[in-house]
């Protein structure tokens, strides 16, 4: 009878262990999904702030565009006619390249746009 009563403790010992031993595995799962995506979120804010300053070094890069064609040829600057690849639009833009992103700038039509890669 000893025996069995020691089989039944010892099993006993065996599941709150194992129960622990489960318990402390799902903690660290939830943890460290907590923690990507606190750092996927991080990484969009930093995009976006990224972009915005791009944005706005690209507002006043088409200002200073506009008064020099105003100034030098009497006339309005036609945006439809400013088209840059991504080296040219990198060179008139120095934030690009500090900004550390992924994917790339181009000017069409006018307009600055972002292409993810």
């Amino acid at each position: 009878m000893k025996t069995k009563l020691n089989k039944k403790g010892i099993s006993l010992i065996v599941l709150v262990v194992t129960i622990a031993v489960v318990l402390v595995l799902v903690g660290a799962v939830i943890l460290r999904m907590r923690d990507e995506s606190i750092t996927q979120r991080a990484m969009e804010v930093k995009l976006k702030n990224n972009i915005t300053v791009i944005k706005e070094e690209w507002e006043t890069y088409l200002q200073k565009l506009k008064t020099d064609e105003a100034s030098t040829n009497k006339r309005a600057l036609d945006l439809t006619t400013v088209d840059y690849d991504v080296a040219t639009t990198n060179t008139k833009l120095p934030s690009i390249s500090s900004a550390g992103l992924e994917g790339e700038f181009r000017v069409e039509d006018g307009d600055l746009v972002y292409i993810r890669k």
